[in-house]
């Protein structure tokens, strides 16, 4: 089940790099040396391919204004045994995960209504 967050958010793109668990956030160190902590919503396998939805562990005390502020959509790909995050660099792609994950997250939504 997906958590709903604010209609209004950005996708904000995510590069390759490291990342550990820790007490239910991910803690990614991307490709120029930046530390993100992202909580996870929801994933789903979508064509083949599996995807995390995300937000940034910070995002209530974050301005709505901040270019990091929003959902961050990577795809999971599993390499020698473990899991790795990428970004979704097609764009017709991208959107059409956002499109399912928007989806899901209203299926949720209607369900907690009745």
């Amino acid at each position: 089940m997906c958590v709903a967050q604010d209609d209004d958010v950005n996708l904000v793109p995510m590069s390759t790099g490291q990342q550990k668990v820790f007490k239910g956030k991910y803690h990614f160190t991307d490709e120029n040396g930046e530390s993100h902590v992202l909580e996870i919503l929801c994933d789903m396998d979508f064509n083949g391919k599996t995807y995390y939805l995300f937000v940034p562990a910070n995002i209530d005390e974050m301005d709505p204004a901040d270019p990091d502020y929003g959902y961050i959509i990577l795809e999971a790909i599993e390499e020698d045994g473990e899991e790795f995050f990428y970004s979704i660099e097609d764009e017709d792609e991208l959107n059409s995960v956002y499109e399912m994950f928007m989806a899901l997250i209203e299926a949720g939504e209607e369900e907690e209504e009745e």
